[in-house]
């Protein structure tokens, strides 16, 4: 089995789909590990950081569906997006569904793999998505990542330094 991430979201209120999807893809764009797929090389897997990736957000209006029976179905989805397993191979290593229960009530659900995101990560990025978010919906533009004001570097600088220090005589 694969490790993985999943955040569960419940939004109250309309759901702007077209603010979320493009708080999704300019995340994507400022993180590095969102765009990690894992080649073979010679029979070991080595990351990745493709330029684009194709990232597809995923609704379920639930149309036909008795509305007392959506938040059922609903869990049953989010435990069949959770299980499903990822090709390393395509990038993003995540997943993002909506569901809808009602005009007035969404779930949010994003499962990331492991190799992509933990939980403290993870709670970073769902920070960023909101704040994307709710700057789409005012019209007004997104402050910098949180993780720019940490000074931190992108994942391919750290995987070079990395590499780098495991070939120096320190490492040995």
């Amino acid at each position: 089995a694969q490790p993985r991430e999943s955040v569960l979201v419940r939004v109250d209120g309309p759901l702007d789909l077209g603010a979320l999807e493009c708080g999704l893809r300019t995340l994507i764009e400022q993180h590095d590990m969102l765009r990690v797929a894992c080649e073979d090389c010679e029979g070991r897997p080595v990351p990745v950081v493709r330029a684009e990736v194709d990232f597809a957000l995923s609704v379920d209006l639930m149309a036909g569906i008795d509305p007392a029976a959506r938040p059922a179905h609903a869990v049953r989805e989010l435990e069949a997006l959770a299980r499903r397993p990822f090709d390393l191979g395509q990038s993003p290593l995540m997943r993002v569904a909506i569901y809808r229960i009602n005009p007035a009530r969404h779930i949010v659900a994003i499962v990331l793999h492991h190799l992509v995101s933990d939980g403290w990560s993870a709670s970073i990025m769902l920070r960023q998505l909101a704040a994307l978010y709710q700057a789409r919906v005012a019209r007004v533009p997104a402050s910098p990542p949180e993780s720019a004001s940490h000074s931190a570097l992108p994942y391919s600088t750290f995987v070079a330094r990395q590499r780098q220090w495991l070939a120096s005589p320190e490492a040995a």
